[in-house]
């Protein structure tokens, strides 16, 4: 708002400055008449003397008749030129009233469209402060906006701090910042090396860019999960819905129940995933129930935008 108001009041003066240039007389007619009657008048003058000389000199037989015609018509066509020279010189001074009205216009035409245009589609309302108030307060205190905004500041300035960078990736993919969150892991990755963690939210963020469609790419990097995370089901499940939306769906359903015996009987989501095994072989497509902290966080817009789609455009559903 400080902002908005500080930008109208410097074009206010720059278009107050610029109308007084374009309005003013930048000189007097009365002077300019005098100034080219008085030229006038000593050409003329000149031109008389001259004239006098030419007689003189044709008496004591320096020009002939010729001679002197030609020396006459010389400085009339002197003087006549001086006179249309300085004519011309006083209109290029003197603007018309028509193209002062026309600069006028168009500099009172920029303040006033830019300002038409700000209060259909700016925010003049919106608070403004300091930008290092952002940085100053306690991170529990802020909105999910300016804690991205805090966190992005902080692990650019600080890229050696890999759990800034983690949780920066962590923040785009919360905001549905898919792109941003992806570049930030590959860069995470490149500085701080590979994890189980950093390869997960590496191929969500894909598939949320994706739009819920396990990609060639994202499939690799949940192999990368569980190679380093062998007891991951997340990314077991997100191959599995990878495997049926290419109509994959005994692949699909031999690499869960593989996963399903290797894990404990005291398991709390086991029996989840067995559920989700039926669904599979019934050709019921049910939304997986995820263990990993970081999806169950994610808002609900954000979650179904990550959520694998049983039926992306041109692969075989597994209803097939």
């Amino acid at each position: 708002m400080l902002l908005f108001f500080f930008l109208c009041l410097l074009s206010l003066i720059v278009t107050g400055l610029a109308l007084i240039w374009v309005s003013r007389k930048p000189e007097n007619p009365l002077e300019g008449d005098k100034n080219v009657s008085s030229g006038i008048y000593s050409d003329l003058m000149i031109f008389r003397n001259q004239m006098k000389e030419i007689e003189i000199e044709k008496e004591h037989g320096l020009f002939d008749n010729k001679s002197a015609a030609e020396a006459r018509l010389e400085l009339a066509h002197r003087v006549l030129t001086a006179e249309k020279r300085r004519e011309r010189e006083k209109k290029s001074k003197q603007r018309s009233l028509a193209f002062r009205f026309f600069l006028m216009s168009a500099l009172l035409f920029i303040p006033l469209f830019s300002g038409a245009v700000y209060s259909l589609f700016g925010s003049p309302e919106t608070p403004s402060y300091a930008f290092s108030m952002i940085l100053a307060r306690d991170s529990t205190m802020l909105n999910d906006a300016e804690k991205l905004v805090q966190i992005e500041v902080l692990a650019n300035r600080r890229p050696w701090d890999a759990h800034l960078v983690d949780r920066l990736a962590g923040l785009y993919l919360a905001a549905g910042r898919f792109l941003d969150a992806v570049n930030t892991c590959t860069r995470a990755m490149i500085m701080h090396g590979e994890s189980a963690d950093r390869f997960f939210l590496y191929a969500t963020a894909l598939i949320g860019f994706e739009g819920g469609v396990v990609t060639q790419e994202a499939a690799g990097a949940f192999l990368e999960v569980i190679r380093l995370d062998p007891q991951n089901t997340d990314a077991r499940t997100f191959l599995a819905h990878g495997l049926l939306q290419n109509g994959k769906i005994t692949e699909a359903i031999t690499l869960l129940e593989e996963f399903f015996q290797s894990i404990p009987e005291n398991v709390a989501w086991r029996k989840n995933l067995a559920v989700s095994i039926a669904n599979f072989r019934n050709g019921v497509f049910v939304e997986p129930h995820f263990q990993t902290p970081l999806l169950s966080s994610l808002p609900l817009k954000i979650l179904q935008r990550i959520m694998p789609r049983p039926h992306p455009p041109s692969v075989l559903s597994f209803h097939q």
